[in-house]
């Protein structure tokens, strides 16, 4: 990062990057360097002791009945893996601090309230183009995880479980994401999952040996804060986008307080947060803590989020061939069943149709042309078929937009709104669980994929 530059974000706005030491929120790529090689060191460590004791957590293995098997297992009798699992649950069945319970519920209604415009936004902002960022899309790709050889409908519903994390986490109410809420085990399980993940393939040999060199230790602790930021800022940003007027200072900074407690949830390092033996202490390396007030004197967590997003987009993201791929990837879910099981065997035309073509006009008007182009999003080969994207795309932007200034000035509607909303997250949420067992069994009888937020995550994760 030179300092002073100016910096063009996804919206197409210039601002200059700052540093910190200057009075800025602006962090250095050398700065966020050291980060890429520190993981999640509490739940790396516990994973690790299980294996020296011969107790791995294998497929099918319910993370919270083996935690509360070494917190009531006697203190003086208890293994090196079950103090630390000891520790971990005390640790997070606590809550920090910082967390006001008032706040993250109306953190929870802000999302509920915009859900139209936050969901396109996570979509188009945060998914399409945040897993087209290289370094993160070799974890993508090695765990063969929502791109090829997974068909689009697969990748599907492996956004589907998405959805379920986000329904849990904000559709259930605040008492979800409380200690031993439906919410705050499903943020514990994923973070699981991306141990898992972490340990799978930082355990590959030969060829398939991960290069830790070039993309640091996988999930790491900026690519968790750069995901993270995709979630929280990203998503206010598209809001802001799509209504064509800022949200209130005070939705904003609720919004990332319900953000940083969940980053918290899901080994995002923050304040207060002491690594594991063996690591750069905090003192040496203080935890990024994306959503929270910085390290400036001004303290304000919504000009530090945006600037943090803003550095890891300026480190990171550099689009190559294998964005290309997953960005078209991502655009082509669909439900429809395809003519055969192989990708390969899938006439091209069957995915790259006219809501391709649509989708990814949708998503250049929200990422931007600069971004767009180096992922190559394409235009409709035909003129005629150009013109009536443009239109539809303008009267789905001006209904959304409508929708959304309607709950942001309208205290009726919002109240509304967010009832509706919540409902219908139930209704999902409760229709996932519904069939997840079902499908989390086939997957592991057929050896495909797992990818599932509960139970059955196996050691595997890449799926070999």
């Amino acid at each position: 990062m030179a300092e002073g530059i100016l910096f063009a974000d996804e919206m197409g706005t210039d601002s200059a990057l700052v540093a910190e030491k200057n009075g800025g929120h602006h962090v250095s790529g050398e700065e966020l360097d050291p980060y890429r090689l520190i993981g999640d060191t509490h739940i790396d460590e516990i994973l690790e002791l299980l294996d020296k004791e011969k107790k791995p957590l294998g497929p099918g293995d319910d993370f919270f009945k083996v935690a509360d098997l070494a917190v009531r297992a006697e203190k003086p009798h208890r293994s090196p893996a079950e103090i630390s699992l000891a520790a971990f649950m005390k640790k997070y069945s606590t809550l920090p601090s910082w967390v006001d319970v008032d706040q993250l519920r109306r953190g929870q209604e802000v999302y509920l309230a915009y859900l139209p415009s936050a969901s396109m936004s996570l979509y188009y902002r945060s998914l399409v183009s945040g897993f087209s960022i290289p370094k993160i899309a070799a974890v993508i790709q090695a765990t063969a995880y929502l791109v090829p050889p997974a068909r689009p409908d697969q990748a599907l519903q492996r956004l589907f479980d998405t959805g379920a994390f986000t329904s849990a986490c904000i559709g259930l109410g605040v008492d979800s994401i409380l200690p031993g809420g439906e919410g705050w085990k499903t943020a514990l399980y994923v973070r699981v999952l991306h141990a898992k993940v972490r340990r799978s393939l930082l355990k590959r040999k030969d060829a398939r040996k991960w290069n830790t060199n070039v993309y640091g230790v996988p999930i790491n602790q900026e690519d968790m804060s750069a995901t993270l930021l995709a979630f929280a800022v990203n998503v206010l940003d598209g809001i802001d986008i799509i209504a064509g007027k800022e949200l209130p200072k005070l939705e904003k900074l609720d919004y990332l307080a319900l953000w940083r407690y969940l980053g918290w949830l899901l080994g995002v390092e923050t304040e207060g947060d002491i690594r594991r033996p063996g690591h750069r202490s905090n003192g040496e390396l203080p935890p990024l803590d994306p959503c929270g007030p910085g390290r400036n004197k001004d303290g304000d967590p919504v000009r530090y989020s945006a600037a943090l997003l803003e550095s890891f987009i300026d480190h990171l993201l550099e689009p190559d061939e294998s964005s290309v791929i997953i960005s078209h990837h991502l655009l082509k879910i669909t439900d429809r069943k395809p003519p055969s099981t192989k990708l390969s065997e899938i006439p091209e035309e069957f995915y790259k149709n006219d809501l391709f073509y649509y989708r990814s006009y949708q998503c250049r008007r929200l990422i931007g042309d600069h971004i767009a182009d180096a992922l190559q999003l394409p235009y409709h080969p035909s003129l005629w078929k150009r013109c009536w994207h443009r239109i539809r795309s303008a009267v789905f932007m001006s209904l959304f937009r409508f929708y959304t200034l309607a709950t942001m000035f309208l205290p009726f509607v919002r109240r509304k709104v967010i009832t509706w909303h919540t409902n219908g997250y139930k209704r999902f949420h409760d229709e996932w669980l519904k069939t997840h067992r079902t499908k989390m069994a086939k997957a592991l009888a057929t050896k495909e994929l797992a990818t599932c937020i509960r139970e059955g995550n196996g050691d595997d994760a890449d799926g070999k």
